[in-house]
């Protein structure tokens, strides 16, 4: 197994396990910010869970893609630029997260 291929299974194993929170949606399960948030927690709870929870399901599932893809075709990816796109999309769905809550807040 290449280092590719190990990183590609603890993403798996990493966006599956996130990916709970969806089935737990009133469970903090790593959103610290809920602990400075001082207006309508609960709600905050529930969308962010709902919203990080598909964001994990996403990064599980194009990662047991990407790991299936790599046992059939020989790729030469260089790990770095594994963790480096990982990084990246998990800053832009925080983004992401912040801007529609402050775009639905007002409906909850």
């Amino acid at each position: 197994m290449s280092q590719v291929q190990f990183l590609l299974v603890a993403f798996c194993a990493l966006g599956f396990f996130g990916s709970l929170s969806i089935l737990t949606p009133s469970v903090p399960w790593r959103d610290f910010t809920i602990l400075f948030r001082k207006e309508k927690k609960e709600e905050y709870l529930k969308f962010s869970n709902s919203f990080l929870g598909k964001t994990w399901l996403a990064v599980g599932c194009c990662s047991s893609i990407l790991l299936l893809v790599t046992f059939v075709i020989r790729i030469n990816i260089r790990p770095q630029l594994i963790i480096i796109c990982f990084a990246v999309f998990l800053l832009v769905m925080r983004i992401l997260l912040e801007i529609s809550w402050q775009k639905n807040k007002n409906s909850f």
